[in-house]
């Protein structure tokens, strides 16, 4: 995929700059989270744009104060909430050798706002609820 075609994907909500930013992450995630067909990188890209404004937002608006979560209010372009998950994507991600500490996210949450987990984030999501299965 290309920049012009990610744009597109967020109905043109998402700049030409900022989709040139991300454009590299979202194609290695796809590859990860097999993204292989037309259907299931639509349906994702749909998701994760909804839940992130059209790739706008890698962290929660208002950031989960007074909230029973904070502080691991939602992160990345699909809004992973909630200690119990950023663990999980933390053994994830320590399984597939992308970090060496499994508690990195627990410790440090807002870790998870940057662009890289924001397009890392979703595919752990889909792959834990199979929903390559549905797309």
């Amino acid at each position: 995929m290309n920049a012009h075609t990610l744009r597109h994907a967020m109905l043109n909500r998402c700049t030409l700059e900022r989709a040139q930013e991300l454009i590299d992450g979202c194609n290695q995630a796809m590859l990860v989270g097999h993204m292989n067909t037309v259907q299931r990188a639509a349906m994702f890209l749909a998701q994760i744009g909804e839940e992130s404004g059209s790739l706008q937002y890698t962290e929660e608006i208002g950031k989960g104060k007074g909230q029973p979560y904070f502080p691991y209010c939602g992160r990345t372009f699909i809004q992973i909430t909630w200690d119990y998950n950023y663990r999980a994507f933390g053994e994830w991600c320590h399984k597939k050798g992308y970090i060496q500490d499994p508690n990195l996210f627990v410790n440090e949450p807002h870790l998870l706002r940057r662009d890289r987990w924001a397009w890392l984030g979703p595919i752990w999501y889909w792959n834990i609820h199979r929903l390559n299965e549905y797309a």
